[in-house]
């Protein structure tokens, strides 16, 4: 799977989560309001907060990375990539804030 999103990344030019992210929920042909609607028992996964996510202006929490990962169909190494770039992204906001 991590290779699988590493093309999606590659065919868009993107490396971010967020971007990621989003190519992997259109693959998969869902709405924003579709995954929000799967992830309805995780707190702060509402539409508005997946938005956000794809965006860059919010981090997952673990529970809703876990959320985010089975809606997506994420296995464990494409999670570990997920982690890297929000890592990544992070270490870069406290560098640049």
């Amino acid at each position: 799977m991590e290779e699988e999103l590493r093309q999606v990344a590659q065919r868009s030019g993107r490396e971010s989560f967020g971007e990621l992210l989003r190519d992997r929920r259109r693959e998969l042909e869902l709405s924003q309001v579709e995954v929000a609607e799967r992830l309805v028992h995780i707190p702060g996964c509402s539409q508005s907060h997946i938005s956000q996510y794809e965006r860059g202006r919010r981090a997952p929490s673990v529970e809703q990375l876990g959320g985010l990962a089975d809606v997506l169909d994420l296995d464990e190494e494409a999670i570990a990539t997920a982690v890297r770039l929000l890592s990544e992204t992070a270490r870069f906001d406290r560098i640049d804030g």
